[in-house]
């Protein structure tokens, strides 16, 4: 069976949109396709699952603290789909940021963008 690369694509990008903490096997499960398909789909646009599940989940996030009053860290893990404030703390400081007060500074300009599948 043949799929539309460019559509699995989009179709990863959406769903990473609305809800940026899902996995592969689920984004998969959402598009009736295996999970392989859409690996080999994000590779031949020269995309990665993971780094897109990341810029999704550091938009949702710039997004929460640009949209007006300050959210607490377990207010805004359970918005952004982790397990506790402690899951999104390890998730950030895996990405280098050492604490809390540098979550504040994220900008919040950025947004997730469509890969590009040709």
């Amino acid at each position: 069976m043949s799929y539309s690369r460019e559509l699995i694509c989009r179709g990863v990008a959406e769903l990473l949109a609305a809800t940026p903490r899902l996995r592969l096997d689920e984004v998969a499960v959402r598009l009736g396709v295996e999970r392989h398909t859409v690996t080999r789909a994000l590779a031949a646009a020269g995309r990665d699952f993971r780094r897109l599940r990341d810029e999704a989940t550091m938009a949702a996030l710039r997004r929460l603290q640009a949209g007006g009053a300050p959210r607490s860290a377990k207010v805004l893990a359970r918005e952004l789909g982790f397990s506790s404030a402690a899951a999104l703390g390890h998730y950030l400081q895996r990405r280098g940021y050492k604490g809390a007060p540098e979550w504040h500074h994220l900008n919040p300009n950025v947004s997730l963008t469509t890969p590009d599948c040709d």
